[in-house]
């Protein structure tokens, strides 16, 4: 349904975002349960501002990109609640 770059201005690294409809066959809809996210309401431009206003100080000085990303995860998720 859409894709794009986002570009956030962590060094030189993009988001890249993909989401799309998923139809599965009549004869797994009865034995699996799927998860499934609705974006009727998403709002792309907010979503980039949310990311782009986290409070990345302590980020800018690490330097290892698995601390970096543990860091950033907190950060995001922490803001959301």
């Amino acid at each position: 349904m859409c894709s794009g770059v986002a570009h956030i201005g962590i060094s030189n690294h993009s988001l890249i975002y993909v989401y799309r409809k998923l139809s599965l066959p009549s004869d797994l809809k009865e034995d699996n349960n799927v998860c499934i996210r609705y974006f009727n309401e998403f709002n792309g431009d907010l979503f980039r501002k949310d990311i782009m206003t986290q409070p990345c100080n302590e980020i800018w000085e690490m330097e290892n990109p698995n601390d970096i990303w543990i860091k950033w995860k907190s950060i995001f998720f922490k803001n959301l609640r």
